[in-house]
């Protein structure tokens, strides 16, 4: 009977300590109210993960030379370490906590190359920017495939290169509306 209860106890504690980990590694396809994304989450411990992104982010430029306000799309590439700091209050209070489903803080790291952008502006061509921007998000599952993050952060943005005069850091936000299709 002893031996029984032992073996219970060492299997729920394997079982405690496995379930609480991240997922290895999750490709996922994104889509927002601007911009569309393909990552990759990788595991690099218990409750870290490596967010890395390749897309097209959407945003609404104001420019000197349009006299207004229009929407750009420029490709981006980031890189963002996440801790899931939420996964065993998860599973204590039996919510999903597969695919990497809870709560996280990041530092995203973004890069905007000037490679084109996407607009209906002639001139509008902007990038080899980079970002640094801590970010806090949910992510949370719809079914086995399906799923969201919604999150934001301010940080800094920092022009790759000072061809413009008066280049200087100037805040920047990253906000997480997304939702997603999960492949294996």
């Amino acid at each position: 009977m002893k031996y029984k209860l032992l073996v219970l106890a060492i299997g729920l504690f394997l079982n405690q300590t496995y379930s609480q980990e991240v997922e290895k590694s999750i490709f996922n396809i994104q889509t927002g109210v601007l911009g569309f994304w393909a990552n990759n989450e990788l595991r690099l411990a218990n409750h870290w993960t490596l967010h890395s992104e390749i897309g097209l982010d959407g945003s609404v430029i104001t420019k000197e030379i349009s006299g207004g306000e229009f929407p750009i799309f420029l490709p981006v590439i980031s890189v963002e370490p996440r801790y899931f700091y939420n996964l065993p209050k998860r599973q204590a209070n039996n919510k999903d906590i597969y695919h990497n489903s809870g709560n996280f803080f990041s530092l995203s790291m973004k890069w905007y190359p000037n490679w084109f952008s996407l607009s209906q502006k002639e001139n509008t061509r902007i990038g080899d920017d980079i970002f640094i921007i801590p970010t806090w998000g949910i992510k949370r599952n719809i079914n086995w495939n399906f799923n969201y993050e919604l999150g934001g952060g301010v940080g800094l943005g920092i022009p790759a290169s000072n061809k413009e005069a008066g280049a200087i850091l100037r805040p920047v936000y990253n906000i997480l509306l997304r939702i997603g299709y999960k492949f294996y």
